[in-house]
């Protein structure tokens, strides 16, 4: 099990020494502070890095203002938060529970839909460029569904009706942003997501799209058909969420009377 280094101990006999400074603290920092009390689950609206460590490892002190860089440049797109397995007993459990080797901080792993996914760093210290790659490879990337045509609007997005609305982004990039990822996973249970990449004609003529990128939200109108809301807002995740929950709460108040739930039932998973 985790040591928990309350002072002396590895000192060569020095006897009392300081405790370690906290390197992750539960306020003021980029990183969020998780453990054993509140952990992300199938639940949560974010994908996030963890990396698990003690405040008495040197090897944990040196990657703490890489981690701290990290969590601020995907600020948006992926949250960043720490275990520190070394604070009582409890979280070392919670630690090991989770695969992870005390010999070893910090490791890191990734949590899509409440599943961990561990860095194998072969007993290495990863690079934050690697951490962040990683990342990358494990974005629910199935929760965007490609669409060229009119019809695959309607077939592949609007026809799921446990969702509230369709999401659409067109856009003349030929990879899908790890932003729109990221937006569709904290909105997956309300909205359906398409995207249409490399400037597609066809559905370029059909919205009259001037410019790109086009996010327009597809709400089904009762006697078949869709309306269309634009987003004209700038391109940041903070503001697009807002939008995406703005619109949750008028289109779900205004089922209220008709359909209680609209919008939740999620007997349709894949």
């Amino acid at each position: 099990g985790f040591e928990f280094n309350f002072g002396g101990g590895g000192g060569g006999g020095h006897g009392q020494q300081p405790r370690a400074e906290e390197l992750f603290p539960v306020k003021g920092g980029p990183v969020a502070r998780l453990g054993a009390q509140k952990f992300p689950d199938n639940k949560s609206k974010n994908i996030w890095i963890v990396v698990f460590y003690d405040n008495e490892s040197q090897a944990c002190q040196r990657v703490k203002a890489s981690v701290e860089k990290l969590a601020d440049g995907l600020k948006g797109t992926i949250k960043v938060g720490a275990v520190n397995c070394g604070s009582n007993a409890k979280q070392a459990t919670f630690c090991e529970q989770r695969g992870v080797n005390e010999d070893d901080l910090p490791m890191f792993a990734t949590v899509v839909d409440g599943e961990v996914q561990m860095y194998d760093d072969r007993g290495r210290i990863p690079s934050m460029k690697a951490i962040h790659e990683f990342a990358m490879e494990q974005l629910p990337y199935n929760l965007i569904k490609n669409v060229n045509s009119v019809k695959h609007i309607e077939d592949r997005v609007l026809s799921d009706e446990s969702k509230i609305a369709s999401i659409v982004l067109l856009t003349d990039k030929y990879e899908t942003s790890p932003l729109y990822v990221s937006l569709a996973f904290s909105h997956r249970f309300d909205f359906n997501f398409g995207e249409s990449r490399a400037k597609n004609l066809a559905l370029a003529k059909e919205f009259g799209v001037k410019k790109y990128p086009l996010l327009m939200a597809l709400v089904r109108k009762n006697g078949g058909g869709f309306d269309t809301r634009r987003y004209e807002g700038s391109i940041k995740a903070d503001q697009i969420g807002k939008w995406l929950d703005d619109l949750t709460k008028e289109l779900k108040g205004g089922n209220k009377k008709g359909r209680s739930g609209s919008g939740r039932r999620s007997s349709r998973s894949k």
